[in-house]
C-alpha cells in the first residue's frame, strides 16, 4: 500500500464508519498527482473496471445494493460472481477536476438506504474541499520557497551591481534602500531615516506623487505585472531629479495580497534634459517650415519623375508621388502658360525661374506660390536634375494689399495720423517723421513745420501732464495708450484731443516707430461740460428759492468753465426801460476788482452795450470796453484791466429776461466767443429765470390765497398742500403728505371721488365736484374741486373752495322752502273752501238781489207815477248803484270760483 495524503486517508475511515464495513475493505483508486490503495484482485475484473469507468465518467456516486437485478451491467455480471454490491465515491477537486475515486464491493447484496448516500455525498463533498485546500497550501509552501531562493538571487544580483535598489515589505511597511538609492538625492541612508513609505512619498514631487502611487495599486490589482514610472524627486541640493523606478511584487498572500516587493531607482536627468532639447528643436523646426510655408520638389530629367517633399504635399495638400500634369491641374488657367514655360526653359536650357502664380488648395481656396528653380549638371554639362522651392505667400499678398488699404486709409482719413521715431523718451523726445493731411486740418502745422520735431510742440500750459506722464511710463514699457489732453494749434487756440500711441515692431520684434492716432474731440468736450452746467444750473434754480441766489451760483459755475475774469446778469424791470443788477461773480483778482469798484446798479437800455445786445437777441462780442461807447463802465474796465466782453441775450419764448456779460482780460478769440454754450444759454438760462420768477409768483399766490390748492400724484397721495389747505382741515402738512387723501374724506363720498380720480387719470379736467372731507377736529367741510391733470409729470394741480356756510345756508333755505310750500298747500286748501263758499253764497244773494235791482228799475211803478223829491230820487239811486256795485262784486266772484 502506497502512502495517502493525509485528506485521503482520513476520508478512507470515515467511509469505513459510515458504511460499518472491515478496515481494508474500502479502496481508493488515485488520478492526477494522488496515490492508490488497490484491492487484491477481483474475480470478476472486466465488471470492476466497468463500475469504475462509470464513476470516472460521471464525476457520480454509484450505489449498487444488488448487481445481479442492474440492467445497465448484467453483459458482464455473472451468477457466479464474487461481486455482489458496489458503491463508487468520486473525490473530485478544483473546478470539479476528478482527484481519486473511493470504492467498495460485496460478495453479498446489500440493502444500503437514501440516507446512506446522500452522507456519502456530504463526506465526499467536505473531502474534496479540504483536499483542494491541503493542494494549495502545498503548492504555496512550494511556491514560497522557490520565490525566498529566487528573491535572494535576485537581491545579491543587484547587490552585486551596486544598483540603487529598494525592498519593500508591504505587510509589515518596511523599506530597504541602497545606498546608490540614497546617494541618487543627494543622502546618506542615515539621512534618510527613519525608512519608510512615507519617506518617499515625501520626496517625490507633489505634482508626480498620484501617478507613482496609482502605477503602484495597478501592480497590487494585478492589472499590471511590473511596475514602471518616471518621476520627480528632491535632491538635497534644492532641485529635483527625473528618476525611472521599476520594480514588480515578489510574493502573494493566500488570499491575493501583495507581501513583497522589489526594484531599482535609475537617473534619467539627462535623458530628459536630452529629450526636451530635441523636443523644443523638433518644434522649433516644424514652426519654421509651417510659418514659412516652404516646400520642395526635384525632377528627375533622365528617368522623368517628379518628387515632392513632405512640405510641398502640407502646402497643396497634395501626395508626394505625382505627374507634373497633375500639379498642374488646379494652377489658374491665366498663369499656366508662364509656369510652364519657365518648368520648360529651366529642363532644356537650365536657365533657372523666379515665378509666381496661382493655384486653388482642395477646399477650393486661392493659394498665391512664389517659386524658384535650377537646373544640376553632370560631368558632361547634361542637365540631370531640376531642383525647386514653393513658398506660399498669400499672406504676403494679402499684406501688401492690406499696405495699401492701410496707406490710402492714412492718406484720406479725417483722423490726424503722426508717426515718429521710436526713442529718445527723455527730451528732446522722438521725432516726428510724418504727418497726414488730417493733422494739418487739425493743428494748422505742415509737414515742414513739424517733420524732424518732437509731438511735444503740441502742448501747452494746459496740457494734462499728469496724464503725458503716464503715457510716458508706457511709452517705456513699449505699450499702447490711450490720453485726453488739451493741445494747442499753430495760431496758439486750445482744443481738446484724444489720441492713441501705438508701438509698431520691425520684421525681428524689435520696435521701430511709434503711430499716433489723434482727434479733435472739442466739440464732444463742450457739450458734455455743457450738459454738466446746464445739470449744475438747472439744480441751482431747484434747491435755491431766492432768484438772485440761483443767479450767484449759476454765474459761478459759468465762470469756472468759461474762465472769464468775471461776469454779470442784468434783468429787465416791470418798464422794460432799465436794467436793473441781479447777480455778479469773478474768477480772479481782476474780475474781483471790477465787482468791488462797480457803482452802477441800473442802466437805461437807449445806447448801451446791453440795449445792442437786446436788439441783436444773439451773443454779442465788444472788443475793448476801455474806449468803447457803448460799454458804460470804460474807467473801471481801463483800472482792473479788462478788455472784452461778451453778451448774452436771455430769452425765453422770444420773450426777453436779462442779459448775460462776460468781461475778460485778454483778447477773446472767435473760437472762445463763438462757442455752441453761448447760444444755448439764451433760451436754457432764460426760461429758468422765466420759470423761477413764475415759480415765486405761484408760491406766493399758493401761500395767500384763502382756497385750498394741491398738488397730488397717481397714487392718491398729497404732494404739496397751501397753508390755507393746512387751515381748513386743521391736519399739519407732514401728517397730510403721509397718507393717502382718501383717508380724510367721509366715507359716503369715496366713491364718487374715486370715479372723478378716473375721470383725471384719463386725462380729462374736472371742475365743480362737491365732496366732503372730515377735519381733524371731527367737523365735516364741504368742499367744492376744480382739477386738471398734467401728463408731463404725472401729477394733478386742484383748487378747492370751502362751500360748507354756503351749504349750511341752502340746507336751511331748503327747509324755508319746503315749510312755505307746505303753508301754501294749506292755504290753497283753505282758499278751495273759501272759494266754495263764496260761489254757494253769491248765488244764493244774487237771486234776491236781482229781485230788489227789478223793484229799483219799477219805481214809477211804487209811486204811481208821483213825481219823487229830491231826497228820494237821491235814495233810490244810491239802492240803485248799491245793488249794481254788489252785482258786480258778486259777478266777479262767480267768474273766480268758477272751476
Amino acid at each position: 500500500m502506497t502512502d495517502l495524503a493525509p485528506t485521503i486517508t482520513d476520508t478512507l475511515n470515515i467511509l469505513k464508519s459510515v458504511l460499518n464495513v472491515p478496515k481494508n475493505t474500502v479502496f481508493y483508486k488515485g488520478y492526477a498527482d494522488t496515490n492508490s490503495l488497490d484491492p487484491k484482485a477481483c474475480d470478476n475484473q472486466p465488471l470492476l473496471n466497468k463500475l469504475l469507468t462509470t464513476v470516472e465518467k460521471n464525476k457520480k456516486l454509484i450505489l449498487r445494493n444488488d448487481l445481479g437485478q442492474d440492467k445497465d451491467f448484467q453483459k458482464v455480471y455473472t451468477q457466479k460472481d464474487s461481486l455482489k454490491a458496489f458503491i463508487g465515491m468520486p473525490l473530485l477537486g478544483l473546478k470539479e477536476s476528478l482527484v481519486g475515486v473511493f470504492y467498495i464491493y460485496f460478495d453479498s447484496v446489500q440493502n444500503y438506504s437514501k440516507r446512506t448516500e446522500t452522507l456519502l455525498k456530504a463526506v465526499l463533498k467536505q473531502a474534496g474541499v479540504s483536499y483542494t485546500n491541503e493542494l494549495r497550501i502545498e503548492k504555496l509552501k512550494r511556491e514560497k520557497k522557490h520565490i525566498f531562493n529566487e528573491n535572494l538571487k535576485r537581491k545579491k544580483i543587484i547587490e552585486s551591481t551596486q544598483a540603487a535598489s529598494w525592498f519593500w515589505n508591504i505587510e509589515h511597511e518596511a523599506l530597504e534602500i541602497s545606498p546608490q538609492w540614497a546617494a541618487m538625492v543627494g543622502y546618506t541612508i542615515k539621512e534618510l531615516e527613519p525608512i519608510n513609505y512615507d519617506m518617499w512619498a515625501n520626496l517625490v514631487h507633489p505634482d508626480d506623487i498620484k501617478l507613482a502611487e496609482n502605477a503602484i495599486q495597478e501592480c497590487f490589482s494585478q492589472i499590471k505585472e511590473f511596475y514602471n514610472i518616471n518621476f520627480r524627486m528632491f535632491h538635497k541640493a534644492g532641485h529635483y531629479v527625473w528618476i525611472n523606478s521599476s520594480g514588480f511584487i515578489t510574493e502573494w498572500s493566500l488570499d491575493d495580497k501583495p507581501l513583497f516587493m522589489v526594484g531599482a531607482h535609475i537617473d534619467i536627468s539627462s535623458q530628459k534634459k536630452t529629450e526636451e532639447i530635441l523636443k523644443r528643436n523638433k518644434w522649433h523646426l516644424e514652426e519654421v517650415q509651417r510659418i514659412s510655408n516652404i516646400g520642395s520638389w526635384s525632377y528627375d530629367v533622365l528617368a522623368k519623375e517628379f518628387l515632392f517633399s513632405k512640405g510641398f504635399s502640407d502646402l497643396l495638400k497634395k501626395p508626394t508621388h505625382q505627374s507634373f500634369e497633375e500639379v498642374m491641374e488646379n494652377v489658374f488657367e491665366e498663369d499656366k502658360a508662364m509656369v510652364r514655360k519657365a518648368k520648360s526653359e529651366c529642363v532644356k536650357l537650365g536657365k533657372p525661374f523666379e515665378i509666381n502664380y496661382r493655384t486653388l488648395n482642395p477646399e477650393g481656396n486661392t493659394v498665391h506660390i512664389e517659386e524658384h528653380g535650377f537646373a544640376i549638371k553632370n560631368e558632361e554639362n547634361k542637365i540631370i536634375n531640376i531642383y525647386g522651392t514653393l513658398h506660399d505667400v498669400t499672406e504676403k499678398k494679402k499684406e501688401q494689399q492690406h499696405l495699401k488699404l492701410l496707406e490710402s486709409v492714412i492718406t484720406n482719413t479725417k483722423d490726424a495720423v503722426l508717426i515718429t521715431e521710436a526713442e529718445p523718451f527723455e527730451d528732446p523726445g522722438p521725432k516726428i517723421i510724418y504727418v497726414n493731411e488730417a493733422f494739418t486740418t487739425m493743428t494748422g502745422y505742415t509737414p515742414e513745420d513739424v517733420i524732424g520735431k518732437s509731438p511735444r510742440i503740441l502742448q501747452g500750459p494746459k496740457s494734462d501732464f499728469k496724464a503725458l506722464s503716464k503715457l510716458g511710463e508706457a511709452l517705456r514699457k513699449w505699450e499702447s495708450h490711450e490720453v485726453t489732453t488739451i493741445n494747442y494749434k499753430k495760431n496758439g487756440e486750445e482744443f481738446w484731443c484724444n489720441f492713441t500711441v501705438v508701438p509698431v515692431p520691425d520684421e525681428t520684434g524689435w520696435y521701430t516707430h511709434w503711430i499716433a492716432i489723434e482727434r479733435d474731440i472739442t466739440e464732444q468736450v463742450n457739450k458734455l461740460n455743457a450738459q454738466k452746467l446746464f445739470n449744475e444750473i438747472g439744480s441751482f434754480f431747484t434747491e435755491y428759492e431766492i432768484l438772485g441766489k440761483a443767479l450767484d451760483a449759476s454765474l459761478s459755475s459759468i465762470l469756472g468753465m468759461t474762465e472769464f475774469s468775471c461776469g454779470e446778469i442784468w434783468i429787465t424791470n416791470d418798464s422794460r426801460k432799465n436794467f436793473e443788477l441781479i447777480s455778479s461773480a469773478f474768477l480772479d483778482q481782476k474780475g474781483e476788482n471790477f465787482a468791488l469798484q462797480n457803482s452802477i446798479f441800473e442802466i437805461e437800455l437807449h445806447k448801451t452795450f446791453q440795449g445792442e445786445i437786446l436788439k441783436k437777441k444773439k451773443p454779442y462780442y465788444l472788443n475793448d470796453i476801455q474806449n468803447n461807447p457803448l460799454f458804460v463802465r470804460k474807467e473801471i474796465a481801463k483800472q482792473t484791466k479788462l478788455q472784452d466782453a461778451l453778451g448774452i441775450p436771455l430769452m425765453a419764448n422770444d420773450e426777453i429776461q436779462g442779459v448775460l456779460l462776460l468781461l475778460s482780460d485778454k483778447k477773446l478769440q472767435p473760437s472762445k466767443y463763438k462757442r455752441p454754450l453761448f447760444k444755448d444759454l439764451i433760451d436754457f438760462l432764460g426760461k429758468e429765470i422765466k420759470r423761477k420768477n413764475l415759480e415765486i409768483e405761484f408760491n406766493d399766490a399758493f401761500n395767500i390765497t384763502p382756497n385750498m390748492l394741491t398738488i397730488s400724484d397717481g397714487r392718491n397721495y398729497f404732494k404739496r398742500v397751501n397753508p390755507a389747505t393746512i387751515k381748513i382741515l386743521g391736519y399739519s402738512e407732514e401728517e397730510l403728505l403721509s397718507q393717502s387723501f382718501m383717508n380724510f374724506i367721509h366715507p359716503e363720498d369715496r366713491n364718487s371721488t374715486m370715479d372723478q380720480a378716473g375721470i383725471l387719470s384719463s386725462g380729462h379736467p374736472v371742475y365743480n365736484f362737491e365732496n366732503r372731507y372730515i377735519t381733524k377736529s371731527g367737523d365735516i367741510v364741504w368742499l367744492s374741486w376744480a382739477a386738471t391733470p398734467s401728463f408731463s409729470n404725472g401729477l394733478t394741480y386742484s383748487v378747492a373752495k370751502d362751500v360748507t356756510e354756503r351749504k349750511k345756508t341752502q340746507a336751511k333755505l331748503n327747509e324755508l322752502n319746503l315749510n312755505l310750500k307746505k303753508h301754501a298747500y294749506e292755504l290753497e286748501q283753505k282758499n278751495k273752501m273759501l272759494q266754495n263758499i263764496a260761489w254757494t253764497q253769491s248765488h244764493k244773494i244774487r237771486a234776491p238781489l236781482a229781485r230788489i235791482l227789478g223793484i229799483l228799475e219799477s219805481i214809477d211803478l211804487l209811486t204811481n207815477g208821483r213825481e219823487l223829491t229830491e231826497d228820494e230820487v237821491t235814495l233810490f239811486n244810491g239802492l240803485k248803484e248799491s245793488g249794481l256795485e254788489l252785482d258786480t262784486m258778486i259777478k266777479k266772484v262767480v267768474k273766480k270760483t268758477d272751476f
